[in-house]
């Protein structure tokens, strides 16, 4: 009995860690739509892995929820997200990174100064971040 209740803690522990609520997939899902939804399946993909790296960060917010509204950081949510979106938003939930420690990214139009540390283009993004981490 002991072994159970011990390994039913570390279950609700780990899951505490990486289970995420549906409307934090749905909410990620749209802000990935409102930023990447024109882009190929890693641009999305690379959106999602910027909100996750940044609440690892934890300077932006402790839940998906604070990182994504933090102020003057992303584009609104849109209200409804394409299915490659919630696919994206849903293998990043899962683990899924395709840019360790990239914490911003902004569109090659709109770059008009240095962000730091450039780390790849994908699609009409730009990401910046620490490298080394």
């Amino acid at each position: 009995m002991k072994r159970l209740i011990t390994s039913i803690l570390a279950a609700l522990l780990l899951c505490s860690a990486l289970c995420f609520s549906e409307a934090e997939t749905d909410l990620l899902a749209r802000l990935i739509e409102a930023e990447a939804g024109g882009e190929e399946y890693d641009g999305k993909l690379a959106v999602g892995a910027v909100v996750m790296n940044r609440l690892e960060d934890g300077r932006w917010g402790e839940s998906i929820t604070k990182v994504i509204r933090a102020k003057g950081q992303f584009a609104r949510p849109k209200r409804k997200a394409s299915e490659d979106s919630i696919k994206a938003a849903k293998a990043v939930l899962d683990g899924e990174i395709n840019i360790p420690s990239i914490v911003l990214f902004i569109q090659k139009a709109k770059v008009k100064r240095f962000y730091g540390d450039w780390f790849c283009t994908i699609g009409c993004h730009n990401f910046y971040g620490n490298r080394e981490s």
